[in-house]
Formats: C-alpha cells, structure tokens, sequence
C-alpha cells in the first residue's frame, strides 16, 4: 500500500458537463474543478476525465462490491469515503502519478491511503473493469480493518477483481490450480503471511494468496469459522495470531486440506 497526498487537483477540463447528472442515481452530485465528469455513488466519490455513462454497470458493481464485502467476509460496513480517479489515456495517468506522487512505480491501477480516505486511481487499458474490482477491493478493506496483512489484501482483491458470478469457478487462477495441485505443493500460507512489501510478491505470491482466500472462502466449515473470527479480531485489534497458526489448531494438517480442496473442486 502506498502513501500520498489527499485528493490532488486536477487541470484538465474548462467546463463540467450536465451529462454528469443522468450517470448516478443517488441524489447528491458534486461538481468538481477541473474534472469533466464527478459524481457521487454511496461512499464512492468519482472523478473522470471522460463521460461515466457507458460505464454505469462498472459503476453499480463497485457499489455492491462494498456491500458484499462486508457480507461475505461478517465484518461492518465501512461509511468512510472513497475517491476514484480515472483517466482516459495511459500518458496522462502516468504524467499525473508522477506528479503527485514522486517516486512510485505507477502500475497500471493503483490504490493509495495514508491517514485520509483511500484513493483509486486507474486509465480506460483493455483490464478496465478487473482494475477497478481489484484497486476497489482494496480501498473497501482497508476502510473495514485497521489493518491489513499483504497476502490477505491482494488474495482479496484478486478474488473480486472478476463479477460476482465468475470468483468461485471461472477465476483463471482455479486452472493454474487444479493443474498444480496434482504436481506438487503451491506456496504454504505460513510463506505468504511474513511478506510485506509489494515486491516480494510475484505472479505465484498473487495466485497462491487468491488459491488461500478460495480455499478460505469455499472450505469446510471448520476452516472459514476460523477465517471469519481472524477476521473479526483484526478489526477489534483483538489479537496478532497469525491465521496458520488458528488454521492448525482447528484441524491436523490444514496445508493437506488446501490441496485437496482444489483437487476436488468443480463447477
């Protein structure tokens, strides 16, 4: 997670468009100055530099996307807001994240929070909508929890980063899984749990911590009681226990279980 300025300016449009006001259902519209198109939906406050109108799906699915989080994972749902930064050309986002953001690799989406509301930044690339679930995922979760280890927050948002009715089967990490389960072990959770920084996550880091999140999501019973009140605890700042540590507690060999899972799981 990366650490920056609040809600930067903007210089690139003279004039807000009207066509702002048939985009968002909820009532309270903002304008903003120097952005084309703002507008306001729930928590999300959304800046563009192009018309949202094609885009409204994209735009209810990151508002249910709060919603279920907090379902799905039995945690409160957060009422702090969120900003969402989007540009039309990969040129402007880059010119700006180096602005204001001097010495950050700017990836192709990013989320960035400090000690203000998290903010979401990404460009119209052919991975639009996966980049927002995905950047989204993470500004709603580290809006629940005070904090948020590394595997969890990109296992998280790489299991929403897809609608709704692709994360249990369709994900492309599930092939990648259910070929290596029947080849070797992919990386234990007790590996992933000590990474903090971005770097140290490579393309196996991400689709080992989304396999966990599955596994988590999707397990026996046993295990996803005891995801639920690991999750619980980190939003009371109740204990530091590792999860491995609670998943070992609960039944004798819980990295056997996770390939098993996969080697059995089907549509």
């Amino acid at each position: 997670m990366f650490h920056g300025l609040r809600n930067p300016p903007m210089h690139l449009a003279k004039l807000l468009r009207i066509a702002v006001l048939a985009l968002f259902s909820c009532p309270g519209i903002t304008y903003g100055e120097g952005w084309k198109f703002v507008g306001q939906r729930g928590v999300f406050v959304i800046h563009s530099d192009f018309s949202l109108e094609p885009y409204e799906w994209l735009i209810d699915e990151l508002d249910k996307l709060r919603t279920e989080l907090a379902s799905i994972l039995q945690l409160p749902m957060a009422q702090e807001r969120i900003d969402i930064y989007l540009f039309t050309e990969k040129p402007t986002y880059e010119s700006y994240m180096r602005h204001y953001f001097p010495g950050t690799v700017a990836r192709r989406a990013m989320f960035i929070k400090s000690n203000s509301p998290g903010n979401v930044f990404a460009f119209k690339s052919d991975q639009f909508a996966v980049d927002l679930r995905h950047e989204t995922t993470h500004a709603v979760l580290n809006s629940m929890l005070p904090t948020v280890p590394l595997w969890l927050d990109e296992g998280l948002a790489e299991y929403f980063e897809v609608p709704a009715e692709q994360r249990a089967n369709q994900h492309e990490h599930l092939k990648a899984m259910k070929k290596l389960t029947f080849w070797f072990r992919p990386t234990a959770l007790q590996k992933l749990e000590p990474l903090t920084k971005l770097d140290q996550m490579g393309p196996s880091e991400y689709r080992d911590a989304w396999a966990w999140i599955h596994f988590l999501l999707h397990g026996p019973p046993e295990i996803s009681n005891k995801f639920n009140v690991y999750l619980g605890d980190l939003a009371r700042h109740k204990s530091s226990r590792v999860l491995s540590e609670r998943l070992g507690e609960a039944v004798e060999n819980p990295n056997k279980m996770f390939v098993d899972h996969f080697r059995r799981w089907g549509p």
